[in-house]
């Protein structure tokens, strides 16, 4: 395809001078006729403001035919095409039409009308007509994004090329077109929006058909240049047929896929057809994996095996960036000798043989992840000069190593850029002496021994910690990425005493997988904790400022924040400490495009649940003897709390709660007739999980709060989280709630599960939708809890 940056006097030369050719190198820069690679007769067809601009290879094949700006071809207008050196298409480019010549015209290589492109004001098509032997073929037209008629060989985008747009900002780019929105339930008002995609032969005969229907394509349909149908899709066999064309009229076939698809698998073979008709490859592939490929040339067949779709039986020849890689496999294995070229020049890269299917003796070539290794291999041992390549195209290593039996011995040399190069010495496999930069790791090394290690931050040259070693043992660790509020420094040390922290201050652990926490020792003994708030630095990730501070004594700690961490990232929990007692609970959930956090604040009173994103809360107090939950909205009115009144058992629209108290079954039954609105408007107003909480607490009335807290605290400290997300009460100990079971209007139980006691006989019921679904008889309380969790589970 042409390059577009031919210079302007180009043009000054085709209008001012007599002459009638201008010839081009292969580079599109002006030369003689016999160095040149491509012509341009002159002069060029006028068409109102805009000139045809024809081109041609040397040997009389039209390059490109397109519309431009007489003052600058690289401004196309409309649509422009490319063809190669046999006359077939190569290529074209859609562009708005921002010229007063509102109809564009092209042509065949004998001079006859090829097409004609009509555009309306704002630059884009409303229809295109085909010709074929001077007569109209096909009709296509575009109105407001709408397709209706033939168009060949495909319909036009509706996205167009804005060669001013880029260039000068004064002039806008045309306006999107959007197709209006189709009720598929209303079709008699909506009128069917129908329109084929057609290719024909030469001969004027169809070639392909494809019809599309509101916004839906129907199996295409292939013929033959006499018109015989010869392929036609189905959904369990789909053909697909693309075409060698000229000017969008099919010469030959170009490739032929089909897709056979049956319950468990799908198998799709690809045919490849020469310029000259004849097939050149045939591959297969199942499940998207490849399978096997034929390959023709010069009349003979390749055939070449796939397992796991990786190379496995066959003489494959593979090209990566400029890595031309020949080599020969046997059931999975190289074998004999393996070469590779410069895909460009030709020129041997690499070149070893192969003895069962490992590297034996030569250079061998190893792509991964687009790291490339040179290695050289001396009886199956890798010996000699090493190279690693960190772009498929580049000529020069990104680094360079000797080894010796197996093992790195020598020098080894980093590249950094073209003026940077790191050298060290290995000896036996290890660092010996000098510098070496591992992924954003700078280890500097003398006499065999680690010295200094350099910590940068990712993409850039900052360097955030620096480790220094004695005798290969780990001694400071000071820290240039973070700023503690209250000890405001550049930077922060720590020393270690064998290899443990003692003095100072360090990162040992890491919470969401990023954020650090900043412990302080003295003497080796912890004493402080600092920390933040990580929702207000979350742009921060590179360098945190420290404003919360916990404080540690005897290991233990007395003031502020213990983190949590989750493996999963997934939540993060945080439990308060104020002398030495746990009165604020924390927790953080984290999921793509979402965060919330929940808080439990104890002033040893009442305790105080929050949802941070709806900005309700549950109270918890003691009130006359008796827990008391209170639900409150966004605006800090009250929607619910546990004081409905009591109603005799089978009460019509009323719920039986059973608990246990002091180890004996009770039960509590309240009518929800007059509570459905404000449940209603918790279940609206509450996120799940405070539901939950609710529901647990709210009958279970004799337990006090601050045993409450500490079985909240003892979640969070067994990092138990999803226990207070379980449809069954999380409350342990000797009263608790057991289930519930709700009646309908007639008094009758509905659904839920009833217990009943005969002289310590328990029965269990679960009803679902007035009817009796399982029962069983027990004899404990504790079996009772453990048949109701497995119907919890069974149901949820």
């Amino acid at each position: 395809m042409k390059k577009c940056s031919l210079i302007y006097f180009l043009f000054i030369l085709t209008f001012a001078y007599s002459q009638d050719t201008i010839y081009f190198d292969k580079d599109w820069k002006e030369t003689t006729k016999t160095k040149s690679s491509f012509y341009r007769p002159l002069p060029l067809k006028k068409y109102g403001e805009l000139v045809l601009l024809k081109d041609y290879y040397k040997n009389g094949q039209l390059q490109f035919q397109g519309y431009i700006y007489p003052n600058d071809e690289r401004k196309y207008v409309g649509d422009v095409f490319w063809y190669d050196e046999n006359g077939f298409d190569n290529g074209f480019t859609q562009n708005i039409n921002l010229s007063k010549q509102k109809e564009l015209i092209y042509y065949n290589t004998d001079g006859s009308i090829w097409k004609k492109i009509k555009y309306r004001d704002f630059g884009e098509k409303t229809e295109i007509i085909i010709y074929h032997n001077g007569k109209e073929l096909i009709n296509g037209k575009i109105i407001n994004g709408n397709f209706t008629g033939s168009f060949s060989p495909n319909r036009p985008n509706l996205y167009y090329d804005n060669p001013f747009y880029k260039n000068d900002e004064n002039i806008p780019p045309p306006v999107s077109v959007t197709a209006p929105a189709i009720s598929y339930n209303d079709t008699k008002k909506t009128p069917n929006k129908i329109y084929k995609e057609v290719i024909y032969w030469q001969n004027g005969e169809i070639a392909k058909e494809t019809i599309n229907k509101n916004y839906s394509q129907e199996l295409s349909k292939y013929w033959d240049s006499t018109g015989k149908e010869i392929e036609k899709s189905s959904k369990e066999n789909n053909i697909d047929i693309e075409f060698y064309t000229k000017n969008g009229f099919a010469v030959q076939p170009k490739s032929k896929t089909e897709t056979t698809i049956n319950e468990n698998d799908y198998l799709v073979t690809k045919i490849l057809y020469g310029k000259n008709g004849k097939i050149i490859n045939v591959s297969k592939r199942l499940n998207g994996n490849r399978v096997e490929e034929k390959i023709y040339t010069n009349g003979k067949e390749i055939i070449l095996k796939y397992k796991d779709d990786k190379p496995f039986e066959g003489s494959f020849n593979d090209t990566i960036g400029r890595y031309n890689s020949i080599y020969q496999m046997k059931n999975g294995q190289i074998v004999g000798e393996a070469i590779v070229k410069d895909s460009k020049t030709s020129k041997i890269i690499a070149k070893g043989d192969y003895t069962n299917g490992k590297p034996s003796n030569g250079t061998f070539y190893n792509y991964d992840e687009n790291t490339i290794t040179i290695s050289t291999y001396k009886n199956q041992k890798r010996d000699g000069i090493q190279q690693i390549f960190t772009n498929i195209w580049s000529e020069e290593p990104s680094e360079e190593f000797e080894m010796k039996n197996d093992l790195i011995n020598g020098f080894r040399k980093i590249y950094s850029d073209e003026n940077s190069v790191l050298t060290s010495e290995y000896r036996n496999g290890k660092p010996y002496e000098g510098t070496i930069v591992e992924s954003n790791i700078k280890s500097i090394y003398k006499n065999g021994n680690l010295i200094q290690k350099e910590e940068f931050e990712k993409y850039s040259d900052h360097v955030k910690i620096i480790e220094t070693y004695e005798n290969n043992l780990l001694k400071t660790k000071t820290y240039k990425n973070f700023l503690i509020k209250e000890k405001p420094q550049s930077f922060y040390t720590g020393i270690y005493q064998n290899e443990k922290p003692f003095d100072g201050y360090f990162v040992n652990k890491i919470i969401l997988n990023e954020i650090p926490l900043i412990d302080y020792y003295e003497k080796g003994e912890l004493k402080y904790q600092y920390s933040f708030d990580f929702v207000k630095q979350l742009d921060d990730y590179q360098f945190y400022k420290y404003d919360q501070k916990s404080v540690y004594k005897n290991g233990e700690i007395v003031d502020g924040f213990e983190f949590i961490d989750n493996e999963d990232n997934a939540t993060l929990s945080l439990i308060g400490y104020k002398n030495g007692k746990a009165n604020y609970l924390e927790l953080n959930l984290f999921a793509m495009h979402y965060f919330n956090r929940f808080t439990f604040d104890y002033n040893g009173k009442e305790i105080l649940l929050k949802d941070f994103e709806k900005q309700t809360s549950i109270k918890l107090t003691k009130k006359n003897n008796e827990t008391f939950a209170e639900i409150f909205d966004k605006d800090d009115k009250l929607i619910l709390n546990n004081q409905q009144k009591e109603v005799k058992e089978g009460f019509p629209n009323s719920t039986t709660i059973y608990k246990i108290e002091n180890n004996q079954l009770t039960k509590e039954n309240i009518s929800l007739e007059t509570m459905i609105p404000l449940y209603e408007k918790a279940h609206n107003e509450l996120n799940s999980f405070l539901i939950n909480i609710y529901s647990s607490i709210a009958y279970n009335r004799t337990i006090e709060i601050d045993e409450l807290f500490d079985q909240f605290v003892e979640i969070f400290k067994s990092n138990n989280i999803q226990k207070l997300y379980g449809q069954e009460s999380f409350i342990e100990g000797s009263n608790k709630v057991l289930t519930s079971l709700r009646y309908n209007n007639e008094g009758k139980p509905d659904w839920g599960i009833k217990i009943t006691d005969t002289n310590k006989v328990f029965s269990v019921e679960f009803y679902e939708d007035g009817k009796i679904t399982f029962t069983k008889k027990i004899n404990s309380l504790d079996q009772v809890q453990e048949t109701i969790n497995t119907l919890i589970k069974k149901y949820e």
